[in-house]
């Protein structure tokens, strides 16, 4: 069975919140688009650069699921073999989702069984879910909640390296791609009803949903949430 939402987080107080130092700012900065820096963001960053040994998640929220061998090592979220459904998550649930999150990610996991998570939980439970799958080579938008898919599109690791949720409306969330953090893509729309989108939960992971003998590795740029 493929996993659901992962409860997971890795967020800081606003601009960039990344996984290596800020280097020239970040597309609407002044920056590249390479993952260093926001899409939507003007403001001080935050970055953590997850030397090994440090706290799994950072200083800015908690883990979940994570085994003693699960670590972020670098860019790295590495997920350690001869589980069944296994993930590694960071969580944080005390953000603003006014002007959307959105993470850059220049690897995916290659096992059979393997998939990479961008996503929001409101405080109603709605799930708001961007999900890569190694087995149909896709990334799919949907509700993990009612398990509702309302977009599934090929992926290309190019086109899509930046993956972003982001509210079209009081209580409706995009899922969206882009190749550069400037011009998204929109996969689908969720329609979360009468949920607030004031504050929700923030999720980032990975793992794989069978029985694996290797580790998963995914490769995270950057996670941004703008203020």
């Amino acid at each position: 069975m493929r996993a659901a939402l992962l409860v997971a987080g890795v967020v800081g107080g606003c601009g960039h919140v990344g996984f290596d130092p800020l280097v020239g700012g970040g597309p609407g900065d002044g920056g590249t688009g390479d993952g260093s820096g926001s899409g939507t963001c003007a403001m001080p960053s935050t970055f953590d650069s997850f030397a090994p040994g440090g706290n799994i998640c950072g200083t800015w929220g908690g883990a979940t699921n994570m085994g003693d061998s699960s670590r972020m090592n670098g860019l790295h979220l590495i997920v350690p073999p001869g589980h069944n459904n296994y993930a590694s998550n960071c969580v944080d649930n005390s953000l603003s989702f006014a002007n959307g999150t959105f993470a850059s990610i220049s690897a995916v996991t290659t096992l059979a069984t393997g998939f990479v998570q961008l996503a929001v939980e409101t405080t109603a439970g709605d799930e708001a879910t961007m999900n890569y799958y190694t087995d149909t080579s896709s990334i799919e938008f949907g509700d993990g909640n009612t398990r509702n898919t309302f977009g599934e599109v090929t992926y290309d690791p190019v086109a899509m390296r930046w993956w972003r949720l982001y509210p079209m409306s009081a209580h409706e969330i995009a899922g969206q791609t882009s190749p550069d953090g400037l011009t998204w893509t929109t996969m689908g729309v969720d329609d979360v009803g009468s949920d607030s989108l004031a504050t929700v939960k923030l999720v980032i992971g990975g793992g794989y949903y069978g029985a694996e003998s290797q580790q998963s590795t995914t490769v995270f740029d950057s996670w941004n949430v703008c203020p």
